[in-house]
């Protein structure tokens, strides 16, 4: 009869338990948790955010997500690019934080904005997005500052 062992669990400290997880869809690289050794230097191609980092991938993704990309819920997405290749303007920045307003109470009920600030860059070409976020279960607020540009939405 065989047997199968499975891999410990990323992370070495299993007392730790974490309220929210994610991981990176970009397949970013973490590091891989062996019992004996502790942490190695190999790498394994998924990595895990939790809690405030799992949250902030929540929304990165949810930003960079155009409406219809995701098959099996096609509502999903913000799809800020539209924006990208109308002027620049204060109604537009009024709508973008409508948008992603909306967006937050819709697909992200883990948090409860807080303040949303969109203003135009100082170069016209582009928003300046602020984002304070409410993380109930975790009675804390996170910031995330990011932009939309003509390269697309992106975190500082």
């Amino acid at each position: 009869m065989s047997s199968i062992n499975f891999i410990q669990p990323l992370h070495a400290d299993t007392a730790k338990r974490y309220t929210y997880s994610d991981i990176y869809l970009d397949l970013k690289q973490d590091e891989i948790y062996a019992k004996p050794m502790g942490y190695l230097k190999n790498k394994s191609d998924i990595a895990a955010s939790y809690d405030i980092d799992a949250i902030k991938n929540s929304v990165y993704s949810l930003f960079n997500t155009k409406k219809g990309q995701r098959v099996l819920t096609p509502e999903y997405g913000m799809s800020l690019e539209k924006y990208i290749f109308e002027p620049v303007s204060q109604a537009a920045a009024y709508s973008i934080g409508k948008d992603i307003q909306s967006g937050l109470e819709k697909y992200e009920p883990r948090v409860t904005p807080l303040k949303i600030n969109v203003s135009i860059l100082p170069t016209n070409d582009g928003y300046d997005v602020q984002l304070v976020l409410y993380i109930p279960h975790l009675s804390i607020n996170t910031t995330i500052d990011a932009g939309l540009e003509s390269s697309g939405f992106f975190v500082r």
